[in-house]
This record gives C-alpha cells, structure tokens and sequence, in this order.
C-alpha cells in the first residue's frame, strides 16, 4: 500500500456516519462500498462496521477519557497549589500541562497572591506585598474530540 492509499483508508474510516450508505449484514455487521481510482487502476473499497467492535472499543475509550481526567485533575491541582516568581513561568507551566491534553480542555486563570512579609501580626493598615502567582484551573471534556474518535469505533477496511 502506499502512503497515498493509506490517507484514503484513514479518511474512509473518520467519514461522518451521514454520509455513508450502509448495507445491513448479519450478526451486527453493516457495510459501505466506496470505489476510488489510483494511478489509473479502479479501485473497489468495503468499508465494514462491527457492533460488537463498537461496543468494545468504546468502552476501552472511555476508560482511556477517564484514566486521562484523573491523572490530569491531579497534574492541575499540583500546579495550581504552586505559588511562581513572575507570570511568565505560571504561563509557561499551563503551556506544558496543556500539550498532554487529548480528551479535554482546560480553562486557566492566573491569581496574584499576596502575602504579609515578616514575623507576627501585621501592623494595622498595612497592605500586603505580592509574593507570586498561582494558577486556578478547570478540566472539561472536549465533547467534539471525543465525538471524533468514537466515529472510527468499530469500523474498518
């Protein structure tokens, strides 16, 4: 196969569900047939789609969304209890927490917290001096990312 074939077999495969005339076979199995011309050769494509593959890839999916939301909830709280220097290294830490995303987004605000400096009680009146910055974030579910990938669940060439 070359790498040509390869994208349309992928593109066959991510194809919405609307635009795929399925034939009904037994044992929960429906089939599309495409035909495509390569280097002048005519080419005939069955896509097929399996409801008991569906089923099963779908669920490791979403163990794999909620195994993601896990380890993320815990990587955002650990950022968000650290106090940063200046803006630039809080912005630089959302940028690296937010590359790992593949089911989610993040909604990011970054909180000046200020500080009595020294021992004791502060005196009345006096106002607090800024000592860093800190993230406040919140994990979501990217809905159409997922709906993307679910859409290739079951199917295949």
């Amino acid at each position: 196969m070359s790498c040509t074939e390869i994208k349309g077999a992928k593109a066959l495969t991510q194809q919405e569900e609307e635009t795929l005339t399925w034939q009904t076979l037994d044992n929960g199995y429906r089939y599309s047939e495409h035909t495509s011309t390569y280097k002048g050769v005519s080419q005939r494509w069955v896509l097929f789609f399996s409801e008991a593959a569906f089923a099963r890839e779908c669920k490791t999916l979403e163990k794999k969304i909620q195994k993601e939301q896990d380890e993320q909830t815990k990587a955002w709280w650990h950022l968000g209890n650290r106090i940063f220097k200046c803006r630039e290294d809080c912005e630089a830490g959302i940028q690296k927490l937010a590359k790992v995303l593949t089911y989610h987004t993040v909604t990011t605000d970054i909180q000046l917290v200020e500080k009595h400096t020294g021992r004791g009680r502060p005196k009345q009146g006096s106002t607090p001096d800024v000592i860093g910055y800190q993230v406040i974030a919140t994990l979501s579910k990217d809905e159409e990312k997922i709906a993307q990938v679910r859409n290739k669940k079951g199917r295949f060439i």
